[in-house]
C-alpha cells in the first residue's frame, strides 16, 4: 500500500477492513481455544501457567531495561529519525515540511499509545487475562481496546501517507516513503 504513490484512502480502507476481518476471526479462535484450555486445566495448573508467563515477561522486561540502561548517555534515537531527516532534506518548502512532520508526529503518538496499551494488557497487568474463569465477553473487552488503538494507528498511517503525497513531488515522495517503510515497525516502540 505505502509503496505506491497512487494508493488512495479507499485502497487503504479496503485493505485494512480485510485485515481487521481476518484479525477478528483469528482473535475469536484464540479466545475460544483459551476458554477450552481453561476448562481442561485445574486451577493449580492455570496458576502455574500464569506464574510462568509472569516470570517470562519479567525476564524480558529486565533484558529490555538493561538494554535501555546501556543506551543512557549515548545519543538516543528518536522514532522515525531517518524519515524526519528525509523530509527535511527532500522537501524545500518549510510549510510543506511542517505539514508532513505533523502527520508523522500524529502517527508516532498513536504508535506509542499502542505500545503502551500492549504493555498494559499483558498478563502482569490485566486481571482479566490472569483469571482462569474470564468469560469471552471479558476477554473481548481487552481485544476491543487494542483494536481501537490499531484503528487509530491505521488512520494516522493513512493520514501520513496522504499528507506526504499531497506535499511532495514524485521523487521526493519516493525518498520519504523509502525511509518511512524501513522504520515502520512496531519494534520501534
Amino acid at each position: 500500500m505505502n509503496i505506491s504513490r497512487n494508493s488512495t484512502e479507499n485502497d487503504f480502507s479496503v485493505f485494512f477492513k480485510d485485515l481487521h476481518t481476518e484479525r477478528d476471526s483469528v482473535q475469536n479462535v484464540i479466545l475460544d481455544l483459551r476458554i477450552a484450555i481453561c476448562e481442561q486445566v485445574s486451577t493449580s495448573e492455570w496458576d502455574s501457567i500464569v506464574a510462568f508467563s509472569v516470570a517470562s515477561y519479567d525476564k524480558t522486561a529486565e533484558k529490555a531495561q538493561k538494554k535501555a540502561n546501556k543506551k543512557i548517555g549515548k545519543k538516543t534515537k528518536k522514532p522515525f529519525d531517518k524519515t524526519r531527516t528525509s523530509i527535511m532534506e527532500n522537501v524545500i518548502s518549510l510549510e510543506k515540511q511542517k505539514d508532513i512532520i505533523d502527520g508523522l508526529d500524529a502517527l508516532i503518538l498513536q504508535l506509542e499509545k499502542l505500545g503502551i496499551n500492549l504493555k498494559t494488557y499483558d498478563v502482569n497487568e490485566s486481571s482479566i487475562l490472569k483469571r482462569k474463569e474470564a468469560s469471552k465477553t471479558d476477554l473481548l473487552k481487552v481485544v476491543e481496546i487494542r483494536n481501537e488503538i490499531r484503528i487509530m494507528v491505521y488512520r494516522e498511517t493513512v493520514g501520513f501517507h496522504m499528507v506526504a503525497k499531497e506535499n511532495t513531488a514524485s521523487e521526493e515522495w519516493k525518498k520519504i516513503i523509502k525511509a518511512f517503510n524501513k522504520e515502520m515497525t512496531i519494534s520501534n516502540f
